[in-house]
This record gives C-alpha cells, sequence and structure tokens, in this order.
C-alpha cells in the first residue's frame, strides 16, 4: 500500500528559509533504519515513522499513489502573532532548542527521525510580527487499498489542544491499517468504521507517547470502492462534492457535502451531551463555535466539536469517537471531490470551494494546482478577518474521471 500524507508548509513558506511555499508529502516509512547511526536511536513507533515528498521533485512523481493532475493534497501551516517577550524569549533560549540561532526559531514539522525533544516551538515567519505554528494537520491517500486495484483511502486529520498532532498522526497511521484488517470491511463498512474509530480512540489510552486527556483529532475519511463513496466524520472537517449541472448553455456544478460538521449545538449533538452530564455554550457571536464544557459556568475544556477521537477529558460528557457514516453513489455527473480541515471551511463555503478548484481544473491546470490555490484563498480569507492568526489548513481535491487508469501503482 501507497500512502501519501500532506503535512506542515506550504503558503507562508515551508520553514527551510528560502521563502518558498512548497507543498510537502509525507508517507508512512515500514521499513527500520539500518545505518549505524539511525540504531543508535531509539526505535520509534510505526505510527510517528514519515518521509517526505517535495511536490517540486518530479522524480519522486512514480512514487505517489495517484498523479497529481488527478489528486492534489495540500497543507498550510498556522500563525499566530509575534510578541516582544517571544523576542526576548528567543534570544535567551538560542542556545538550548533547535533553533540556527539567528531568530529562525525551531522547525515546525515533525519526521521520522526526531527523537523524544520533537519540536515543541514553531518557526518565526520571516518579515511579518508572526510566528508559525506546528502544523497539527495530517493527511492521507492510501492505494491500493484493501488488496484492492480499485479501492482507495482519502482523510484528513485535524489535530487541536497541546500533542494533538501525535493524536492526528497516530489516526492518520492507524484508522488506515485497521479499517482494511477489519472482519466487516467487505460486508459491513459502517461497522468496520464504527469499530475502527472507537478502536483508536480507546487505544490512545495505551501509547505513552500521547497525553489525550486534553489533546484530539477531527477525522473526515472517505473510502471509494469502484464508483462508491462511503465518508466517515467525527468533527468538523469535511468532504464535499462537486456535481455538474447542464443548462442555460453553459455548464454549472453544484456543490453537495458529503459529511455534516458535527458542532456542540447540532441537532442530536446536543441532546447527547447534556444528557450525559455535559454543557454547550452557544456562540458568543455569529461565526464563532459552540462549546463543550465539564460545568454549568463554563470554565472547564471548551471543546469546539461534539465528536472526535482523544479529548478523554470530556468523552464522560458525551462527546464521541463514532464517526457519522453515509455513502454516495458517483454518476457520472460527479466530477471530484475535497475533503478538507477546518481550516478551509472557517471562511469559506461549500460552493465557494468547489467553484475555486473547478476554475483552475477548467483551466487545466490540475487536481494539485487547484488544490494549491484552494488552500491559498482559504488563508487570504484568515488574513482578512483575523489579521495576524490563522489555523492550520489541509486539503485534498480528488477528481473521479480517470482515477483507475492513471495511477503508477496498479497493477
Amino acid at each position: 500500500v501507497a500512502v501519501a500524507g500532506t503535512e506542515a508548509d506550504g503558503v507562508g513558506g515551508d520553514g527551510d528559509g528560502d521563502g518558498d511555499s512548497d507543498a510537502l508529502i509525507s508517507t508512512t516509512a515500514t521499513a527500520t533504519a539500518t545505518s549505524t547511526a539511525s540504531a543508535k536511536k531509539r526505535e520509534l513507533p510505526e505510527w510517528r515513522k514519515r518521509r517526505f515528498i517535495r511536490h517540486s521533485i518530479k522524480e519522486d512523481e512514480s512514487l505517489l499513489p495517484f498523479p497529481r493532475h488527478i489528486v492534489g493534497t495540500y497543507s498550510c501551516h498556522g500563525v499566530e502573532p509575534l510578541y516582544d517577550s517571544d523576542y526576548d524569549h528567543d534570544e535567551d533560549d538560542a542556545d538550548d532548542n533547535n533553533g540556527d540561532g539567528n531568530g529562525n526559531g525551531q522547525q515546525s514539522t515533525v519526521d521520522a527521525d526526531d527523537s523524544d525533544d520533537d519540536v515543541k516551538g514553531a518557526a518565526r515567519t520571516a518579515g511579518d510580527n508572526t510566528v508559525a505554528k506546528i502544523n497539527q494537520d495530517r493527511g492521507g491517500v492510501a492505494f491500493p487499498y484493501g488488496n484492492c486495484p480499485r479501492t482507495a483511502l482519502f482523510a484528513t486529520y485535524d489535530g487541536h489542544g497541546d500533542g494533538g498532532e501525535y493524536v492526528a498522526q497516530y489516526a492518520l497511521h492507524e484508522v488506515q491499517r485497521r479499517l482494511e484488517r477489519h472482519p466487516n470491511f467487505d460486508t459491513d463498512i459502517a461497522k468496520a468504521f464504527h469499530d475502527t474509530f472507537v478502536g483508536v480512540d480507546e487505544d490512545l489510552r495505551t501509547v505513552p507517547e500521547i497525553e489525550a486527556l486534553y489533546a484530539g483529532a477531527t477525522a473526515c475519511v472517505v473510502l471509494l470502492r469502484e464508483k462508491t463513496l462511503t465518508i466517515a466524520n467525527a468533527g468538523d472537517s469535511r468532504a464535499v462534492l462537486a456535481r455538474r449541472r447542464r443548462g442555460s448553455g453553459k455548464d454549472q456544478r453544484l456543490a453537495m457535502d458529503l459529511s455534516v460538521d458535527q458542532n456542540p449545538d447540532s441537532p442530536g449533538e446536543q441532546e447527547r451531551i447534556e444528557k450525559a452530564g455535559g454543557f454547550v455554550s452557544p456562540p458568543p457571536e455569529p461565526g464563532l463555535s459552540a462549546r463543550v464544557w465539564l460545568d454549568a459556568e463554563y470554565t472547564q475544556i471548551g471543546l469546539a466539536m461534539a465528536r472526535s477521537i482523544g479529548d478523554h477529558a470530556v468523552k464522560p460528557v458525551g462527546v464521541i469517537a463514532d464517526p457519522a457514516v453515509t455513502s454516495h453513489d458517483l454518476t457520472d455527473e460527479d466530477e471530484f471531490m475535497i475533503v478538507a480541515t477546518d481550516g478551509v471551511w472557517e471562511f469559506v463555503s461549500s460552493d465557494e470551494a468547489i467553484e475555486i478548484v473547478a476554475r483552475h481544473l477548467d483551466a487545466g491546470e490540475g487536481a494539485s494546482r487547484a488544490c494549491q490555490c484552494l488552500i491559498e484563498e482559504a488563508a487570504a480569507k484568515w488574513h482578512d478577518f483575523e489579521g495576524d492568526y490563522r489555523d492550520d489548513i489541509t486539503a485534498l481535491v480528488v477528481t473521479f474521471e480517470k482515477i483507475w487508469d492513471s495511477s503508477p501503482l496498479k497493477p
């Protein structure tokens, strides 16, 4: 199985100091290191082993599950304001961290070679007053999947809380690994998804590298079998389908949500949380989220979604890892789908996202370029509305017309 996961970098620079905006693709690595130097390092668990492929390196095209013009992946780390106290702290600690001593801070990504002092800081964004956050998003593409050349898995995970990137990384690895091995994978995919999500959530308690009491991740996972999509969603990431409608002398596209955001005040979600003894505060103003609390005074936790993997502190009050599972049979009018974290959906509607991607696909730019442009437009919206703060943003764009005939990895 070839697996590609988008991670960190993209808009705002890739952390290598050259000011470019390369996207990175991280792939799970199953082979252990054999060099003497690597052998001296503590062996990492499988879920933390990744390697990276730059979009700009064309020689790596054959290593991807699908060509870049068919399936596009892109991820952009978040940023936050940089205050004078941060400069003082950087200067004091320059010799004690993994920065370069020149004010560039630490790298904002974690890869397979990192040890237990994985990056806890983030890279300063050159030329402005922001600092790059650690990218807690993860995304993945697996193909062939389930021992079938016409089955693929697409996923995004949005980590949150201190160490949320580890929850997202663990979920990326484990959901993919466990789902295809589930005894009901071929007979009852909804049950397979349910057991997989819940099992991954429960097993986080046994992973010593992860403290999932106050950290978690949303998950939006789409299984494509022949021409049938099965969508499993926990949280507020989202999958959206573009359907072409012909009429009025020109082509028009309809955005169809394949998943429903599970906010704390959504119908059914709030009732479950309150029945379990939790409390839901309404959005403080339009555009902001309702939140889940442990107490009636709204002082403890304040989680902004009703379902997630991790976040064990609020599991007793009705926040669940069980995904909502739906399905959709593709038609000839269904052109592509977007699977993205809420960094896209915060300020970009489903209709707008479909229009952005379609515009670039129609121009012959391919799925990767269209995906990158979607991320860039979402990042611009964050700047317009939030100034010096931006959430991590990750998206996958999957075109359907030639997907099974295009992969260099097909049998």
